[in-house]
């Protein structure tokens, strides 16, 4: 049986966002390899709105009420991130090891 233990909370746009999904959907065909399954799920403008066109529904992702692109970022991170980001950012990039040891020691396993 194979665990759903970890989730991917994405938008779907061009570059990274859609890159990390299709790793993720990648990694789910591989059920012979793996014993884990990667949820996919996350927000994209209304009309599933890209830059690049129109995101697939091969995606499964919820549309926002409005075609405004950063619609779907301020649903797929928490409401006090969107309020300091710029603080939250600057101090991710000065303490990175502490935080990767600390998300591998508590076995953090959802990110935005």
């Amino acid at each position: 049986m194979q665990n759903s233990n970890f989730a991917i909370k994405s938008g779907g746009q061009t570059g990274v966002e859609r890159g990390t999904l299709d790793a993720a959907r990648d990694f789910n065909t591989q059920t012979d390899i793996y014993d884990t399954i990667i949820n996919i799920t996350g927000w994209c403008p209304k009309g599933r709105r890209a830059e690049d066109g129109q995101i697939s529904d091969e995606y499964p992702l919820k549309e926002t009420a409005t075609d405004i692109y950063l619609s779907d970022n301020q649903e797929n991170v928490p409401r006090w991130f969107n309020e300091h980001q710029e603080n939250v950012l600057r101090w991710l990039n000065e303490h990175q090891e502490n935080v990767l040891r600390w998300l591998n020691e508590h076995q953090i396993n959802h990110l935005n």
